[in-house]
């Protein structure tokens, strides 16, 4: 009875792995591809207000000749501030989810517990 008992979960978890190895990569894809189409349009927002009527740009290089490359610095902190904001979103969505399941897991432990809080 035992030997089937650890068969059963050693199907149940190549099944698991089966099923989460792709969401993970779904899961990193999806980040990815996040961060890249934030930047994109962050950059492109950003460089045309740069470079727009108002001559931002002329104007910074006539009264702040010693800045060097502006528009590299716009890309990079375009570049850090859409890294941290996804990574900042995954942690997010993960501790949602965590509370999620711990609320799940108290409440078929103990149901009277879950009322209290």
């Amino acid at each position: 009875h035992k030997q089937e008992e650890f068969w059963n979960a050693i199907k149940f978890l190549l099944l698991l792995c089966v099923i989460c190895g792709p969401l993970i990569y779904l899961h990193i894809y999806a980040a990815g591809a996040l961060k890249l189409e934030w930047r994109r349009h962050l950059t492109k927002k950003l460089s045309n207000r740069y470079i727009s009527s108002s001559q931002a740009f002329y104007r910074l290089k006539m009264q702040h000749a010693h800045v060097d490359n502006p528009d590299q610095r716009i890309a990079q902190d375009i570049d850090s501030f859409t890294a941290s904001s996804v990574i900042l979103l995954q942690h997010f969505v993960r501790d949602i989810g965590t509370i999620i399941t711990t609320t799940v897991a108290v409440y078929r432990i103990s149901p009277g517990t879950c009322r209290l809080m």
